[in-house]
């Protein structure tokens, strides 16, 4: 063989020994380090959102006793599912101050599962304004509530004589879904 094609092969040889090591020693080291690099950012970036948080929940420590008046009317807004009596009483309540007559019933809607929430049907009678009165009064309630639909229609209830002296006079169904605490 020639020294000239010794040289071309000896070439050959020690390109490719080059390249094995470039590709299979170098590359890899490469991309672990890219990795690590990678992986080093996003745990100082979990590391800072951590002492944001502690920051945080510290400033909340701290304030805490101007939030919980706040706090406390919230776990307020939610009737207990177990025990809905003080929600119904208010209910109740609401209607008499309204003037109305009023039934309160569970109603046979169900909710998806998971919600936490009761719904009550609410039939009333009464002079249309003080309809619109208890609704309103439902409505800036301390409970939170919405109501689901409202019918309202002239009522079956008055007699020939009440025809001309209280032509207001409806009967009114609420669908009322009140949230409760989980």
């Amino acid at each position: 063989m020639k020294i000239k094609n010794k040289i071309y092969v000896i070439g050959l040889v020690f390109i490719f020994i080059i390249s094995s090591l470039f590709v299979f020693a170098v590359l890899p080291s490469f991309n672990k380090i890219i990795a690590n690099s990678n992986n080093l950012s996003l745990k100082k970036k979990s590391i800072s959102s951590f002492e944001s948080q502690a920051t945080e929940v510290e400033n909340f420590k701290k304030d805490y006793n101007e939030y919980e008046p706040n706090l406390k009317k919230i776990d307020q807004m939610f009737i207990n599912l177990k025990n809905p009596v003080n929600f119904i009483e208010f209910l109740e309540k609401t209607a008499l101050e309204s003037g109305i007559e009023s039934e309160i019933s569970l109603s046979p809607y169900s909710l998806k599962k998971g919600e936490s929430a009761i719904i009550f049907q609410f039939f009333s009678t009464g002079d249309f304004l003080k309809i619109l009165k208890f609704t309103k009064s439902l409505e800036s309630g301390p409970y939170l509530i919405e109501i689901k639909s409202l019918i309202i229609k002239n009522s079956e209830k008055r007699g020939d004589s009440d025809k001309n002296n209280n032509p207001g006079l409806v009967d009114a169904t609420f669908l009322i879904k009140a949230f409760a605490e989980l």
